[in-house]
């Protein structure tokens, strides 16, 4: 848009970019064992952990928290098709070409289409912190979230999720570690992971009918 000559700035609004992205997948479930809007919810939880990312390895740059918190927002809008990211990508300026400056779109459209891309090593800041806040919202409470959701769909008992939590899931660390850029979200992961594998050895007692005693 123009006033006399001149090009109006955009000025991200992001209540309504939050509610664009609501109409369009809020109440959309991913798999049929998740609960509606799980995918939206995780873009939220997504947002926040960038931004506590970026404080932590960029306490001076607050420059581009709204290009996080949007491709946060939008980053699995599309999720379970086959090239999510590309297609979210693609996805999400058609819905905020009206939003978002040239440049502010394209950068937020980089970020979902590279943000499953974690060979990359050489990208940008951004893109990194985007990254690792994507992986690590999916460990700690949420982990044990959708795994029960997971078990109790297929007809898995609580020991055999308990056994899996035990003796299978500790496999996958080292991994994960792998796939995160910074020493501060390797801290959070292994936190995540220890309250994980404490909760599982108190369910491996109690799926006996045992109680911790040391705590009583």
């Amino acid at each position: 848009a123009e006033i006399d000559g001149c090009e109006e700035k955009i000025v991200m609004n992001l209540l309504k970019i939050k509610e664009i992205a609501f109409s369009f997948f809020g109440n959309t479930a991913t798999f049929a064992f998740m609960e509606k809007g799980n995918k939206f919810d995780h873009g939220q939880r997504v947002a926040n952990l960038s931004k506590i990312i970026r404080e932590k390895v960029l306490p001076d740059d607050n420059t581009h928290d709204d290009i996080l918190t949007v491709s946060a927002w939008f980053h699995d809008c599309m999720h379970n098709q086959k090239d999510h990211a590309q297609l979210g990508a693609e996805k999400t300026r058609e819905l905020l070409k009206d939003e978002l400056m040239d440049d502010e779109l394209n950068e937020v459209c980089r970020i979902i289409t590279l943000h499953d891309r974690r060979d990359l090593r050489d990208e940008s800041v951004y893109l990194k912190i985007q990254q690792d806040a994507d992986l690590l919202d999916h460990f700690g409470v949420f982990e044990i979230w959708i795994h029960f959701a997971y078990t109790i769909n297929h007809d898995m008992n609580m020991k055999q999720a308990c056994d899996w939590l035990l003796n299978e899931r500790p496999k996958q660390d080292q991994k994960f570690l792998s796939e995160l850029h910074f020493d501060y979200s390797k801290k959070i992961y292994t936190e995540k992971v220890q309250f994980l594998y404490k909760f599982a050895k108190r369910m491996s007692l109690e799926v006996e009918g045992n109680i911790v005693t040391d705590d009583i």
